[in-house]
Parts: structure tokens; sequence; C-alpha cells
């Protein structure tokens, strides 16, 4: 399929395309940069336009792709076969070829920006869009970047994520040419390294257009029959719709070419995740598909940098772990899938810094190729709860508390596969508890969702696991701590935690005795009602409520009897309580209640 392209393709079109940056044939384009001169003379321009002297190399070398796509806006026809030709579209010049630069950024910006004035001004026309276009693809492959100004590249990138991304949110939501050009323009900027020069915000900026503009395309409807007249125009739209699906695939793939660390693969991967938990079964499995796509990419194609880590690996691994259980099949096959890959990345990782250090390499990566193919994908397919055994003996304590706090998301009432987040957050509890640090982090994740996760098992598993990390020595004082943070003003939800808390064998003196002993000290120091001391109270009235811990009750009774009347008398002495909105401000800084 001959989708229309880039003005320019071909031995004769790269002769053309070195001259509209002002050299006399294509050897001139590969001269130093010392004897290139990009100034040289213009050729009369359609309307009126800025002076030759104003508008400097790069606007002429727009204008002339601008009057070269009108003209053959009038004789293009299009031709339709099977699938798009992306490797003409992708770049004009060969790889091997190092065409040269001027040595004036200074001058270089003003006429960038003459150039942008120039766009702007005629940025509705499709024929000048696809030029513009063009033109970056022109100039990714003719500066030597190496070159230019720190002032210059900022200027650039943000003018070219600005365009870029208002061209293709205007865009329909169908397959066109447009968002097809812009992707095939990233990979040419991106082989030489500009788009690492945008930073992470407008890469991210860049990234999100794409994402929802490929992702949220209509689907493709019923092939019309043999003979109509329908058919070429379903070919068509058929072929521009894979090609820009293995565009999409080959911008991610090249991202990565071009700065092999971890943190671009997680950045890149995190800005699918809101399409990965999509209620739209088209848009997940759109989303997944380019998921895997880029694993086995990375897997196979990308040696990471060793020296950087992981930041977020807990919050994928949960992520897709839980698209393991989705109801469509082509879904959660594709998220078992990617899931292997991402361990084998990780893996390769490790693997790859033993073998900076010469440690037993050969016997490390036959170990690494038979653990990977015990852990295959259909292990993951036939039981996504073991996604967090393997993996968690890999995760930081940080990761650890962010697969938690992502399952904990996948909890809530809004979600679809609230069953397979159970099996993670079990698995999870089962097979990495010994190990679960920040735990004031994930009591105050299952305080704030709590009231989210309506589902009665779901809510078990949570109070179990509560209970698990306060039966840990070391965590029952941060658990305690935790939930008196949300026990005042009295919450339904703190409450059931506190009743869950008092029936498990291993806490259940230990925490009448803490409670106790902190209103105790509490009263010691305020000699009047504070919001914490009301907070200890109310836990410690759901605490004794349960008839579970009669036996602890019976033995601390006279001591827990002193400090209730004395809490008692401590309200009574109080002349007024102020509203509760005076009480919430109050709350966790044990402030005074007395006026």
């Amino acid at each position: 399929m001959d989708i229309p392209g880039f003005p320019g393709e071909g031995e004769e079109d790269l002769m053309e395309a070195t001259a509209l940056l002002g050299w006399e044939d294509p050897d001139e384009a590969f001269r130093s940069q010392n004897d290139v001169d990009l100034s040289c003379g213009d050729f009369p321009d359609e309307g009126v336009d800025l002076a030759p002297d104003e508008s400097g190399p790069l606007l002429r070398c727009l204008k002339r792709i601008y009057r070269k796509g009108k003209k053959e806006k009038t004789r293009r026809r299009r031709t339709i076969t099977s699938v798009p030709d992306l490797s003409a579209m992708a770049t004009i010049w060969e790889e091997n070829e190092n065409p040269g630069c001027p040595d004036e950024p200074e001058r270089f910006l003003v006429s960038w920006r003459s150039t942008m004035d120039y766009f702007n001004h005629k940025k509705e026309d499709g024929v000048m869009k696809k030029s513009f276009l063009r033109f970056l693809s022109i100039l990714s492959k003719t500066i030597n970047w190496n070159n230019m100004t720190e002032f210059f590249l900022d200027n650039f990138t943000s003018d070219l994520v600005g365009a870029i991304t208002e061209m293709v949110k205007k865009e329909p939501p169908e397959p066109t040419s447009i968002c097809l050009y812009a992707m095939t323009t990233i990979i040419d900027l991106s082989k030489r390294h500009i788009t690492k020069a945008m930073g992470s915000y407008k890469k991210g900026i860049l990234l999100r257009t794409f994402f929802k503009s490929v992702f949220s395309l209509s689907p493709l409807k019923t092939a019309p029959e043999e003979g109509g007249t329908d058919v070429s125009n379903f070919q068509y739209t058929k072929g521009l719709f894979i090609g820009t699906y293995q565009t999409f695939s080959e911008m991610l793939q090249q991202l990565m070419l071009e700065n092999p660390v971890p943190s671009e693969l997680e950045r890149i991967l995190q800005l699918m995740v809101s399409w990965l938990q999509s209620s739209e079964a088209d848009q997940r499995e759109r989303a997944i598909w380019s998921c895997a796509s880029l694993l086995n990419f990375v897997a196979s194609k990308v040696k990471l940098d060793t020296m950087s880590k992981f930041s977020r690996l807990g919050h994928l691994v949960a992520v897709l772990g839980t698209c393991c259980g989705d109801l469509v099949k082509s879904i959660s096959s594709k998220a078992a899938k990617s899931v292997h890959l991402l361990l084998s990345v990780v893996l390769g990782q490790k693997i790859a810094k033993l073998d900076q250090k010469s440690m037993h390499s050969e016997i490390i990566r036959r170990k690494h190729k038979e653990f990977l193919e015990s852990w295959n994908p259909q292990v993951f397919l036939k039981n996504p709860s073991r996604v967090a055994e393997v993996f968690g003996v890999y995760f930081s304590p940080r990761e650890r508390t962010d697969f938690i706090l992502t399952a904990l998301d996948g909890l809530t009432e809004h979600c679809s596969s609230v069953s397979t987040t159970e099996g993670l957050l079990a698995g999870m509890a089962r097979h990495c508890g010994a190990e679960i640090e920040k735990v004031s982090d994930i009591m105050d994740g299952i305080c704030s969702r709590l009231d989210l996760i309506r589902r009665p098992s779901a809510r078990r598993l949570v109070m179990k696991l509560v209970g698990f990390m306060a039966s840990k020595t070391q965590h029952l004082d941060t658990v305690i701590s935790a939930l008196l943070e949300h026990s005042f003003p009295p919450d339904s939800n703190a409450s059931e935690l506190w009743r869950s808390l008092s029936t498990e064998e291993a806490v259940e003196e230990q925490l009448l005795e803490n409670l106790l002993a902190r209103l105790q000290r509490q009263q010691s120091v305020e000699q009047q009602t504070t919001s914490q001391s009301i907070a200890l109270t109310q836990a410690l009235y759901d605490v004794i409520s349960v008839p579970d811990s009669k036996e602890p009750l019976q033995r601390l009774y006279p001591e827990l009897l002193m400090v209730l009347l004395a809490e008692l008398h401590l309200s009574l002495q109080t002349e007024a309580l102020p509203d509760s909105g005076s009480l919430r401000k109050q709350c966790g800084r044990g402030g005074s209640l007395s006026r």
C-alpha cells in the first residue's frame, strides 16, 4: 500500500532535500561544517512571505517543502495494496551519512522562530502539517545537534512538542496519515537523541498524546462485500490502521534505544497504566499488546544500564498481575507474557551486573534460563497470585509497598478484577510478609481506601493484612499509631479495624496494654481532654466491645477502670467542647479541647 509519504523519497528527492537547506548537490551535505553555507539563495515563494534576509535557512527549507507539497497534492493519486511501506517514511538520509551543520546557533534560533511564525500562520492547512513534519525529519538528519546550544534545544523542543501535540489532538479518532507521520518524525529525532534532550516532562506530554490517539482509535468496520465500491477505501484504512500500530511500536522501541535505562522503560509503561485499566476491552487489548511488544524488544535487543535501578517496579508488576486475570482471553494471555518478559528483563539486568564482576557467569546464565522456563507465561495465566511469589523476593521495601498499595487500589468497587487482586495481595503477604516494611505508608493506604472496598472477601483480606503486620512486634506500635490518626473524628472503618485487631490472638493483649499506656501517658501530660485522648478512648471502646477480648480485659480491669474514670473526670471539667470542625483541626496534634 502506498500511503502518501513525505515529499522527497528516493535518491532523486534526496538530492533535492539537500538543496532545500542550501547545498548545490548532495556531496556538499557531507562536507565539514566550516564548508557549509545554508544561507545561499532562495527561490521565489508563493504569496507574501518574509524577506530573504529575515527568513534564514530553516524557514526557506520549510517554504520549499510546502510549495512542493502543494504542487504534488494536485497530481498525487492514492494506490491501494496491502500494507504501508513504513521503511520509506522512516528517513531521507542513509545511516552512514553525516550532514554538516552551520556554526551559528544564534542565527539558527532566529530562523527557527521565523519558521514557527510561518507554520503557525498556516497550521490548519493539511499540506503544511505534513510539510512541517517532513521538515523536522530533514533537520534531524542535517543539523549537527552537538553544536546547538542548550537554549536553542530548549526552544526547539518546546515548540516541537507544542506543535505536534496540537496537531495530533485535532485528528479524528480514526487512522490518519498525520499521526503516522508525526510518530515517524519522532523516530527520526530520537535517532539523533533530540527526544532525550526534551526531558521527561515534555516527552511525557508527547507520549500521552500519542497513546490517546492510538489506543482510542475507532475499531475497523466490517469488510464490505467483494466488488463493492467501498472495498478500496476499506483496504486503505486497514493498511493505515496496521501502519499506525507498527510505527507506534517502532517509536517506543527507538525511545528505548535512545535512552536504555530502567527509568525510561518504567516511564513509558507507567503512561500505559490508565489504558491497561480502562473499562473498554479494546483499549486494554491495544495497551497490553503494546506493552508486551516493548518488553519483548527490551528483553531481546536492549542492554539496560546496569548502574541504574527500577524505581516503580512494584506498581508495574501489580498492574500486569491484575491484567493476568482479565476476562478477555487475549488480554490475560498477553499480560502473562508481559509478566514473564518483565521478569526476564529484571533478571537480565542482575546477571549483567554479575558479568561485570566475572562471578560464575556461565553457571548463572544457565540457571537463569532454567528459572525462566519454569516460570513460563502459563504459570501466571493459570494462577496470577504467583506473580507476587516470584517477584516479591526481588522487591526493595519501597517496591513491595508500591505493590501492596496498587493491589489495594484494585480492591476498590470500581475495579473489575477484584478476585485476581485479592490473590496478588494474599500472595505477597504469604510469601514476603516477613519483609514488609514501610508499614506506616501501608496503613495510611488501607485507611484511606477502606471506604471504597465494599466486597466482603476483600475487606476480610485487608483486615488479615493489618493483623499480620501488627503481629510483628517491631510493627505493632506503628500500626496502632497509624490507626489512631484515622480514629478521630470517630469512623466506622477505623472501628472495624480496631475490632478486627482485637480478635487476633497474637496481639490482643499487647494491643490493650499499648492503648492503655498511651492514654495514661496522655493524661499525665495534658490535664484536659484532647483529640488524642478521645481517639484512644474510642479505640479502647472498640477493642473491649469484642467478646473475644474478655480474658485480657479481666487482667487489666483495675487499671482500665481508673484511666477511664480519670478521662471522664477530665471531660466533665471541660467547660464546652468545640464543634467537630475545630476538633478535626486538632486531630493528630494532641491539641487541648478546653477553652
